[in-house]
């Protein structure tokens, strides 16, 4: 996954995007922050700077021409953990309800990060890429995408993933399919 917090790899992802864009084709850069394996919860204070680390990357992104970025939010990233029930149990304005567990996706590039680059993009500069995993999804992300309707009326896209394996139990694993 490559890096852009510096201005030296922001420069150095700029050759890529010019690459691409030459081709004719457009490019997005995924951003995201590991999460669930911790000692301990964030404090508030942290969850403000992660989303200050949020923005700044999708600014560098832009600058290096990217023409868009997905936040990324599966596999246990810290998105995901603040979105699962099973995962997240804060008792603070980031867990409890899913308006509170939604608030760590929904803060962060939306408003900041300019959504037409010059004229070359129809779209929101900003989507969002979540695996769904937790026992009943639909409540969780119907909220999600409705926040994400409002705050990005034409998204370029919206990547939702739902595991058939780990939403079935009872459904068999290829290694069991194994002889």
């Amino acid at each position: 996954m490559p890096w852009i917090w510096s201005h030296d790899q922001t420069k150095a992802r700029k050759e890529v995007t010019d690459s691409v864009h030459v081709k004719g084709s457009s490019i997005f850069l995924q951003i995201l922050a590991l999460g669930r394996s911790a000692p301990r919860a964030l404090t508030v204070v942290e969850i403000s700077l992660y989303i200050k680390l949020y923005v700044q990357a999708a600014k560098n992104a832009i600058e290096a021409g990217f023409d868009g970025v997905e936040k990324h939010g599966a596999r246990g990233c810290l998105v995901d953990h603040f979105l699962q029930e099973v995962s997240n149990d804060r008792t603070d304005e980031y867990g409890g309800s899913i308006e509170n567990r939604a608030r760590f996706l929904l803060s962060g590039p939306e408003g900041r990060v300019p959504s037409n680059r010059g004229g070359a993009s129809r779209h929101s500069a900003l989507v969002l890429g979540v695996r769904m995993g937790m026992a009943d999804p639909v409540p969780t992300f119907s909220y999600v995408i409705s926040e994400i309707r409002r705050l990005h009326p034409k998204p370029a896209y919206l990547h939702l993933i739902k595991p058939k394996i780990d939403a079935d139990p009872t459904a068999e694993t290829a290694a069991a399919n194994v002889a």
